[in-house]
């Protein structure tokens, strides 16, 4: 009887463990969670406009809806360039889905199933790690003989864009050994990305956030 209570006992005291570990990995996966919401801002309505500062035209980038996806809010990003920035209206147009993890800030493809032909999420990655640490890097693609990788460059730099100025957290995306190819992102806490340098064969490719309209988060 003594070596069953104690016996009890120690089960009692295991299953306390277990739970309060599990308590705390959930409470620390809630807290990661928020700091990621605060970094990026994610809701349908969000609107950010870009101008080339080489003259192009102006591009937008619209959140149009939300889904729950296996327990995370999905957004579908759609983008373009605007005929007419006033007016919006999209001459080229292009869609991403995005999502805020404990992680960082996700972006995936939604595609369609080759056998039941339903839409699903697909290339789903981590694109933006925060919080971020300068020099730190992490693969963006499964390509072993490719991979797209990403290197936090800073945590602190200023930019001045016409939306206005922001501190940012820049992150560059590259393929090793290949030089002919880099894509910078300034991502400004709180904002998102203010300006972005694509570099293509050469060509040096600056688009920066000309304005922006956030909305609010649904109340759940």
């Amino acid at each position: 009887m003594k070596r069953m209570s104690v016996w009890l006992l120690g089960a009692v005291l295991g299953c306390m463990l277990s739970c309060g570990i599990v308590v705390a990995q959930d409470v620390a996966e809630e807290a990661a969670l928020a700091d990621v919401e605060a970094f990026y801002p994610l809701a349908v309505g969000n609107v950010w406009i870009f101008e080339s500062e080489g003259g192009g035209p102006a591009s937008t980038e619209t959140i149009v809806e939300s889904r729950e996806i296996d327990g995370v809010t999905w957004f579908r990003l759609k983008g373009g360039v605007a005929e007419d920035p006033a007016q919006q209206v999209e001459e080229e147009s292009w869609e991403l889905w995005l999502a805020n993890l404990p992680d960082g800030h996700a972006d995936a493809d939604m595609l369609p199933d080759e056998q039941t032909g339903e839409e699903g999420l697909a290339n789903q990655r981590v694109y933006f790690r925060f919080p971020a640490k300068e020099g730190e890097t992490y693969k963006l693609s499964a390509d072993d003989d490719a991979p797209m990788m990403m290197r936090v460059i800073s945590t602190e730099t200023r930019v001045l864009t016409p939306a206005g100025a922001f501190d940012c957290i820049v992150y560059q995306e590259y393929i090793p050994g290949d030089l002919s190819y880099t894509f910078r992102a300034y991502v400004s806490p709180g904002v998102g990305v203010v300006k972005t340098e694509t570099l293509l064969d050469g060509e040096l490719i600056v688009d920066v956030l000309r304005e922006y309209s956030l909305a609010l988060p649904r109340e759940e």
